[in-house]
C-alpha cells in the first residue's frame, strides 16, 4: 500500500472513533441535563427497600429531615409495612463564618427511647443535615438507627448506610417545583 492510502485509511479510522467519542460525550451530557423524575425515585425506592431487607433492618418509626426526607420518608414508611412517621423540619444557619443546621420545633418528635429509627433525607450535598439529625436521635436514646439518602454526595460530611444514588452532581428533584426551590440547596 501507497503511503498516501494508510494516512487516508489512518485518518478515516481516527475520524469515525472521534465520532463515537462526541457521541457518547453529548449523550453523557444529555443524560445530566435531564430532570430527575418521579420514575427514577420509585426505581430508586425500591432498590433501597431491598437493600433494607437484605440488611435485615426493621426500623419500627421512619424519620424524614427537612422537605425531601419527608417525602421519601413516607414512601418508606408506607412501603415498609405501614410503619409511623415522623418528620422534622431543618434550617441552615451562619455564625461567624461557620454554617450549621439546627432542628425546627423539636419538641413536636415523639419520644424516640427504645425504638428503631430509620433517619430519611432526600438529598445529601453537605451532610449537615443528616448529622444533626443523628445527633437527635441519640439524644433521644433510639435502641438503633440507620442512615438513607435518596441521593448523595460523595464528599458529604457523613455517609448515609443505605444510598440511592450517589452523584456528583445535584439533580433536581421532582418535588422541587418552583424555581426558587430547585436553586436552593443546603
Amino acid at each position: 500500500m501507497e503511503i498516501k492510502t494508510l494516512v487516508t485509511v489512518f485518518v478515516s479510522v481516527l475520524g469515525v472513533i472521534g465520532g463515537f467519542i462526541a457521541i457518547y460525550q453529548f449523550a453523557q451530557d444529555r443524560r445530566s441535563k435531564r430532570g430527575f423524575t418521579w420514575r427514577d425515585v420509585d426505581k430508586l425506592v425500591l432498590e433501597l427497600l431491598d437493600k433494607i431487607r437484605y440488611d435485615q433492618f426493621d426500623p419500627d418509626l421512619v424519620l424524614g429531615v427537612g422537605r425531601g426526607g419527608s417525602v421519601m420518608a413516607g414512601m418508606l414508611a408506607g412501603n415498609l409495612g405501614h410503619l409511623p412517621l415522623v418528620c422534622i423540619d431543618t434550617e441552615s444557619r451562619r455564625d461567624r463564618g461557620q454554617t450549621y443546621c439546627v432542628i425546627r420545633f423539636p419538641n413536636a418528635v415523639p419520644p424516640l427511647r427504645d425504638r428503631r429509627v430509620l433517619i430519611v433525607v432526600g438529598e445529601l450535598w453537605t451532610g449537615e443535615d443528616l448529622r444533626t439529625a443523628m445527633k437527635f436521635v441519640k439524644r433521644r436514646k433510639a435502641n438503633e438507627f440507620k442512615t438513607l439518602s435518596l441521593l448523595s454526595h460523595p464528599a458529604a460530611a457523613v455517609r448515609p448506610d443505605f444510598i440511592g444514588r450517589e452523584t456528583k452532581t445535584p439533580l433536581t428533584a421532582p418535588w422541587r417545583l418552583t424555581d426558587d426551590y430547585k436553586k436552593t440547596r443546603i
